[in-house]
C-alpha cells in the first residue's frame, strides 16, 4: 500500500513559460482557497451506496464500518493509512457476522478510502467555514452543493493556467490529504512560489524513521514482516512501535507489504514527504487542530514578509539538485548483536 504517489519532479520544478495577467490574478484573489473535487459529503456517499446495496446485511455493513471511522475523526483521530481502514472493514464484519470475499473487501477498501479523503478534507474545511473574516475560496466540481460550504464554492479549474493564478492570488493555500500532503499539484504550487498551511498527517513525518529500518531491512536480507519480527533488536522493536503508533495501526501485522514497502524506497530519487522535504519548516506550516489552524492562518495572513520568505525558501529547497534525505544514526541498540564466532571487520 503505497501512501503518496511518486511525484514527477521534472515537470513541477519546469520553469513557467508565461506570464501570468494582473487582472486574472486579481479575480482570484483571496485569504485562503483550496482545490479539490471530494466536494461531495461523507454521509452522502455512505446513502448513495447504502441504497444500491444488494443486500440488508451490506446495508448495515456500509453505516458500521463509516460509524467506526466517523468516530474517529470526532475524537479528532483521524484515519491516515489504507490498513487502519481495512481493520475497521475487518471489525464491522466480525461485528455483524457478515463474510466478505476477497473482492468484496477490495471494494469496500476502495469505497472508503474516498469516503475517508472527504471527512479529512470536510473536517479540515469546517474548521474555517465558521470564520467570516477568512476569505475562503473553494475550487473544483460540486462544492456549489454543499450545505454549509457553497458560498464559498468559485467554480472548476479550467485549466493550468487558471490553477497558476489561483495559487499566486491566494494568501494561503490549504493542503489537506490524509494520507501525505506531497502531490504532485502541491509540488508545483510551491514550485511556483504558492505558501501552503498542511494539515498534519503521518505519512510527511514517517519517512524522516525509516532510514535505520530500511538498513537492517537490506543488511539482514529481509524482505517480508515476518522475519523482521523475528529478527528486530530492541533498537529496531522500538522504532517498529514508533512508526505503528505514528500510523495508528501495528505495521508488521495490519500492514502486509510494510517491508517491501520500506525496501522500495531506497531505489526513489527524492524523498516523499512534507517533512524531509522540508525539514526546517514543515514544523511551521503544519496543524492538527482547528485552534492550530485559526492560529497559524491568522497569524501568516497578517504577516506578509514571513509568509513570503517562508514560500521562497520551501521553493529553494525544493528546487535543490541534491536529494533531500534525512541520515538517521543507527546505534548500538539497533544494530543486531554480534553472534558468538563471528569475528570483526
Amino acid at each position: 500500500m503505497a501512501l503518496i504517489a511518486k511525484p514527477n519532479y521534472h515537470e513541477v520544478l519546469a520553469p513557467q513559460r508565461d506570464r501570468l495577467d494582473e487582472a486574472a490574478l486579481a479575480a482570484f484573489g483571496c485569504d485562503i482557497s483550496l482545490i479539490g473535487d471530494q466536494a461531495t459529503e461523507p454521509e452522502e456517499l455512505v446513502t448513495r451506496a447504502a441504497e444500491q446495496a444488494t443486500s440488508p446485511d451490506l446495508k448495515h455493513l456500509l453505516w458500521e464500518i463509516f460509524e467506526r471511522i466517523r468516530t474517529d475523526y470526532r475524537s479528532n483521530s483521524p484515519i491516515l493509512h489504507l490498513a487502519a481502514i481495512a481493520t475497521r472493514i475487518r471489525q464491522a464484519a466480525s461485528t455483524l457476522c457478515v463474510q466478505l470475499t476477497a473482492e468484496q473487501r477490495a471494494t469496500l477498501l476502495s469505497f472508503f478510502n474516498t469516503v475517508n479523503e472527504a471527512l479529512f478534507q470536510h473536517q479540515t474545511l469546517s474548521w474555517l467555514a465558521g470564520e467570516a473574516h477568512f476569505k475562503l475560496h473553494l475550487y473544483g466540481r460540486g462544492w456549489e452543493r454543499h450545505p454549509t460550504l457553497g458560498d464559498h464554492a468559485r467554480g472548476v479549474v479550467r485549466d493550468e493556467q487558471m490553477r497558476r493564478a489561483i495559487l499566486t492570488a491566494s494568501k494561503i493555500s490549504l493542503s489537506a490529504a490524509p494520507y501525505g500532503a506531497v502531490t504532485s499539484e502541491l509540488l508545483e504550487g510551491v514550485a511556483g512560489g504558492a505558501f501552503f498551511l498542511m494539515r498534519f498527517c503521518a505519512a510527511d513525518v514517517i519517512e524522516r524513521f525509516y532510514p535505520p529500518l530500511i538498513d537492517f531491512c537490506a543488511r539482514e536480507h529481509i524482505h517480508t514482516n515476518a522475519p523482521l519480527a523475528e529478527q528486530a533488536t530492541p533498537g529496531v522493536r522500538e522504532l517498529l512501535a514508533f512508526a505503528s503508533r505514528t500510523l495508528g495501526i501495528d505495521v508488521l501485522t495490519d500492514w502486509p507489504d510494510f517491508v517491501p514497502h520500506l525496501l522500495s524506497l531506497r531505489a526513489q530519487p527524492r524523498s516523499r514527504s512534507a517533512a524531509v522535504l522540508w525539514p526546517d519548516h514543515y514544523s511551521q506550516v503544519c496543524f492538527s487542530t482547528r485552534d492550530e489552524l485559526l492560529n497559524l492562518a491568522g497569524k501568516f495572513l497578517y504577516d506578509q514578509p514571513q509568509r513570503r520568505a517562508l514560500a521562497d525558501a520551501m521553493r529553494r529547497q525544493l528546487a535543490s539538485p541534491a536529494p533531500t534525505r534525512v541520515s538517521v544514526s543507527v546505534s548500538r541498540f539497533i544494530a543486531p548483536r554480534r553472534r558468538q564466532g563471528d569475528v570483526a571487520a
